[in-house]
């Protein structure tokens, strides 16, 4: 078969490389707005209004196939189980810990599916990262539970 006949793939998201079809890069989700405590040590409320707000919005600016309600929903619904089962038992903490750390892992891996986005993984990695009680984790679910609110508002959110 002779090159100009040959079955060019260029990628999902444009045509010809020098035709200058490229995907449109995501904005980068800022870390600041995940941080749960202020200086004083204190929760800081606006983690569960304005910045759930625009983390939500960030993840809604992902690929077409990435970062569907029902692919977020199950990273919730996981962090959701995690919390219950702690509550159940709260000296569980410190055995449960690892068990939050792989959902790092989990974001990687669907990330490397394209079930998700960069963003997600940095909003999953950086929220784990300052899980270290069970207080912190349920400010994560609370969190969580405000982004996947604002989320549902989406375009994304609100075709599931």
């Amino acid at each position: 078969m002779p090159n100009n006949q040959r079955n060019r793939s260029y990628g999902r998201y444009g045509g010809h490389p020098q035709s200058g079809g490229h995907r449109q890069q995501t904005p980068s989700l800022d870390e600041a707005l995940m941080r749960f405590y202020d200086s004083e040590g204190e929760v800081r409320p606006e983690l569960f209004d304005t910045n759930a707000q625009k983390i939500a919005e960030t993840f809604d600016e992902a690929p077409k196939d990435a970062n569907s309600y029902t692919q977020l929903r199950r990273f919730y619904d996981e962090v959701v189980d995690l919390q219950d089962r702690i509550e159940e038992n709260p000296n569980a903490f410190g055995e449960l810990l690892p068990v939050i750390r792989m959902l790092n892992a989990k974001a990687a891996y669907a990330k490397g599916r394209k079930k998700v986005d960069e963003n997600f993984v940095k909003f999953i990695k950086t929220s784990i990262g300052q899980i270290k009680t069970a207080k912190d984790l349920h400010i994560f679910k609370t969190f969580f539970e405000a982004v996947m609110g604002f989320y549902k508002a989406t375009k994304k959110g609100a075709k599931s």
